[in-house]
């Protein structure tokens, strides 16, 4: 993935986590510190329960959407 970064001159990445998935959580936490160490690139995990709703309200989600949204508008600048 590091390599695609690279290569593909991306601007963020952005993943899929289950809350109650303890595999995905540690593979994003691998990826995240290894495209940030290495390429600098704003990484989103965004996490959620499938099961639960109310584990994020539809604004928490949008509100840290956006947030990672402006990190890689200001990036770009």
């Amino acid at each position: 993935m590091v390599q695609a970064a690279k290569e593909y001159h991306i601007d963020g990445v952005l993943t899929f986590c289950h809350a109650g998935c303890r595999q995905t959580s540690s593979c994003n936490r691998l990826l995240k510190d290894k495209i940030g160490e290495e390429t600098g690139v704003p990484f989103f995990a965004v996490e959620h329960d499938i099961a639960d709703p109310a584990f994020a309200s539809e604004e928490e989600m949008r509100d840290r959407i956006e947030g990672f949204l402006e990190m890689i508008d200001e990036r770009r600048s």
